[in-house]
């Protein structure tokens, strides 16, 4: 478990979370309450998990195997939906294969566009970042940067601030806040928006190795993500769509499958940050449950939430929790069990 070491702009672009042995998961857990908004108690709490990113893929690998009843299909992307009278009846992927599934988990949003379902997109979504992470390397210094290293600052007037996560090896996971608006990612595209944020990553190091030599000197970039990470794109419309009055006000729901407590946070974007939560709040069944699909589920950023409620949702372990739910509801469907709610279409 990591501890918030700095967060201040004279003596570091950011923040650094950093590992501190006395803390365990449980310190983790929770963000809110009325205390949020004296520093002191903020940086008490403000606490977050380490990890390897791949050797996460690899353990999450294993996992499932070890189960005997998933086939993981890698390089292989999904191509079409044939959906007939409100149920999926068959999914094209790209190595040629046709699959009649039972039941749907849709992540990304293109199955349920595909099957009718209508999205809402922000008008101007969440901010979107570039990871890179640095390594120790004595031989570096800011001078050394190549002389074709862009030098503009291309976010208002100053270079964003980074929030900085130091493995356990010494290297530094940088998560700029953020590299690119999500209005521009998207109008850009994919490709071209990719290539414009590795120019940006290139001017972001260069600023921080100048500006702050005690801190970067003896580092060099390891490696580049390779896709840009937006944290907004569109969202599925859900039998429920979670509002941003539901979470100030901490709404429990009795069909409640995951909890959250992350402020409103959006990076980049016009709407304001309104501060930490006082209290948790629920997220139902129902916002994993598209409407007019009926063997279909999402889960992660592109469920059932409204523009506020998509900004604290939109974190790790929440995606997780929405993950493990869609899951557990789609095995119950599979079952012929009830996923909590009276069905009638046997699905």
């Amino acid at each position: 478990t990591q501890k918030l070491h700095c967060v201040y702009r004279d003596k570091f672009p950011g923040a650094l979370l950093e590992i501190d042995p006395s803390l365990a998961y449980a310190d983790t857990l929770r963000r809110h309450g009325d205390g949020m908004t004296n520093r002191t108690e903020w940086l008490s709490r403000y606490h977050g998990i380490v990890f390897e990113p791949r050797q996460l893929d690899a353990v999450m690998r294993r996992m499932l195997a070890e189960t005997g009843r998933c086939t993981v299909l890698t390089s292989t992307a999904y191509r079409a939906c044939c959906a007939k009278d409100g149920l999926i009846r068959e999914l094209k992927l790209s190595d040629g294969r046709a699959l009649r599934p039972k039941v749907v988990i849709d992540t990304c949003g293109l199955v349920a566009r595909d099957a009718g379902c209508r999205l809402e997109t922000a008008e101007n979504p969440n901010g979107a970042t570039l990871i890179f992470r640095v390594t120790r390397d004595p031989r570096v210094h800011a001078a050394d940067l190549p002389e074709d290293t862009p030098k503009d600052c291309w976010w208002a007037k100053h270079f964003p601030v980074v929030f900085c996560c130091r493995y356990p090896n010494g290297d530094l996971n940088v998560n700029m806040l953020p590299t690119m608006s999500g209005r521009e990612a998207l109008e850009l595209g994919e490709k071209a928006a990719y290539a414009e944020c590795r120019r940006r990553v290139a001017a972001q190091w260069r600023w921080m190795q100048t500006n702050y030599p005690q801190h970067f000197a003896g580092y060099r970039i390891r490696e580049v993500a390779p896709r840009l990470a937006c944290r907004e794109t569109h969202r599925v419309v859900c039998e429920y769509m979670l509002t941003g009055e539901d979470v100030s006000a901490g709404r429990r729901f009795p069909d409640e499958i995951a909890t959250a407590d992350h402020a409103f946070d959006n990076h980049g974007g016009t709407r304001a940050f309104k501060g930490e939560l006082k209290k948790p709040y629920g997220i139902p069944l129902r916002s994993l449950k598209p409407v007019g699909v009926r063997n279909l589920y999402v889960a992660g950023r592109i469920a059932g939430f409204d523009v506020d409620a998509a900004t604290s949702c939109r974190l790790s372990r929440t995606m997780m929790e929405l993950g493990a739910a869609a899951g557990r509801a789609a095995a119950a469907c599979r079952e012929g069990t009830k996923d909590g709610r009276d069905r009638k279409d046997g699905v």
